[in-house]
């Protein structure tokens, strides 16, 4: 189960690129963005984009995993599962719009 405990949650405004920790994709200077300091084993910074956000992903990838760990190898075998075999239209526009922005090539 995962086991992760949310120091702190804060929604900032880029002042510099940064990469969004689940798609890999870019957080360019001028865009808002979620910023959590975790701890598992260490505490961490976890950075996730207005894209991932709004797709909702880091919550269908916690429900699609079980509560296991959310982190971009989850999310990508979501996203090529939920592109396949998803009847959820919605749910194949996040999982190509993540894919994109991941460009993870299948």
């Amino acid at each position: 189960m995962n086991d992760v405990e949310v120091i702190s949650q804060h929604e900032p405004t880029a002042r510099k690129e940064h990469i969004c920790n689940l798609c890999t994709g870019p957080i360019k200077p001028g865009q808002r963005y979620e910023r959590q300091v975790c701890k598992r084993d260490h505490v961490y910074t976890w950075k996730t984009c207005v894209h991932c956000l709004s797709d909702e992903i880091p919550a269908v990838t916690a429900a699609w995993s079980y509560g296991e760990s959310v982190d971009y190898e989850t999310a990508t075998e979501w996203a090529l599962d939920a592109r396949r075999y998803s009847h959820d239209y919605y749910e194949q526009l996040a999982a190509r719009r993540f894919l994109e922005r991941s460009k993870t090539n299948d």
